[in-house]
């Protein structure tokens, strides 16, 4: 089971959850997964009690999600509900005067800012996927055609460490935000279990690295997913020194 999370979930979900980018839409999505067959720690404890951590914005709006098409109006309007959850002893979705519940309109708020942050790291993802850094998770134990879920996709370090210093470049022309998933993407894979780890090409020489770019992103690399933290960018930008030319 994988469940979308948006940009502002990005490093506080790393440290709980493995990270997943998934294909099977007309964009990338980044995402979670809570499969207990991925996952080296479970979710839930023998009560079904969440044991994770962070809790996603979808599952804390779990069983309310969005309708395809929806306009952005009424909360019963824009929602739906995923299971069988309505019942005589929950709260009820209106109250006397006809206005919806406080937290169904509190949910509502929660599954829009999802979706916006799912739009805005479109681009990010796509980069990613353009610069071929993608390598898909091998499917969980015991997983058939039928009960597998759609195609997964960690980062592939090797990949990474070598991209030239156009490529790289080109990933932060316009900000640092695809860097940031990939760190984030990696940093979690650490959660997922050794079988389900991405297959990724054979470790290169350490002459071939250097040659191909792993001088300028590979060196920081591991100090990057050590320090990864749950708010901010992973770049020091007081750091930098800007060299300006002579203007004469």
């Amino acid at each position: 089971m994988w469940l979308p999370i948006a940009g502002s979930e990005l490093h506080l979900a790393s440290h709980h959850l493995p990270l997943a980018i998934r294909l099977d839409f007309s964009a990338p999505s980044l995402g979670v997964i809570v499969h207990p067959g991925y996952a080296v720690r479970p979710c839930v404890d023998a009560e079904g009690t969440w044991i994770a951590g962070y809790r996603p914005l979808a599952l804390r709006a779990y069983p309310f999600q969005l309708r395809p098409g929806f306009k952005r109006q009424h909360p019963l309007e824009d929602l739906e509900i995923t299971v069988s959850a309505l019942n005589d002893s929950g709260a009820p979705l209106r109250d006397a005067s006809g206005q919806c519940h406080p937290l169904v309109a509190a949910t509502h708020k929660s599954l829009l800012r999802l979706q916006e942050g799912q739009v805005g790291l479109i681009p990010a993802l796509e980069r990613l996927l353009i610069a071929d850094l993608l390598a898909p998770l091998r499917p969980a134990r015991h997983e058939t055609e039928l009960t597998a879920p759609p195609p997964l996709f960690g980062i592939d370090p090797i990949r990474l460490t070598k991209l030239s210093g156009r490529a790289s470049a080109a990933l932060a022309r316009h900000d640092f935000t695809s860097f940031d998933v990939a760190i984030a993407l990696l940093f979690s894979q650490r959660l997922l279990r050794r079988e389900c780890l991405p297959e990724i090409q054979q470790q290169p020489s350490t002459e071939a690295a250097e040659d191909a770019g792993a001088s300028q992103i590979g060196r920081g690399l591991e100090d990057a997913l050590a320090s990864a933290v749950d708010v901010g960018t992973l770049f020091d930008y007081e750091a930098m020194t800007v060299f300006e030319g002579d203007d004469e």
